[in-house]
């Protein structure tokens, strides 16, 4: 069931994360798109996250530091 909901849900999950994230600390991230994988790496869940960008901070001055093509994170 749990897997289904994250499956289902998995825009949400990961906005949230990156909401999280953003909250939690100076710099600002966002991502282009994400995609989560239930069975790829089973027993663990896989998050592919495209084109993520990393900002010093959240202002409209914002200094880019990194960008990262593809990111896989496994949980």
């Amino acid at each position: 069931v749990l897997i289904s909901t994250i499956y289902w849900k998995q825009d949400k999950v990961v906005q949230e994360l990156i909401h999280k994230f953003n909250n939690d600390s100076k710099a600002h991230v966002e991502i282009k798109e994400s995609h989560i994988s239930t069975f790829k790496n089973f027993p663990f869940i896989s998050i592919d996250i495209e084109e993520l960008t990393l900002y010093e901070n959240e202002t409209n001055e914002n200094i880019h530091i990194l960008t990262i093509n593809d990111v896989h994170l496994n949980l």
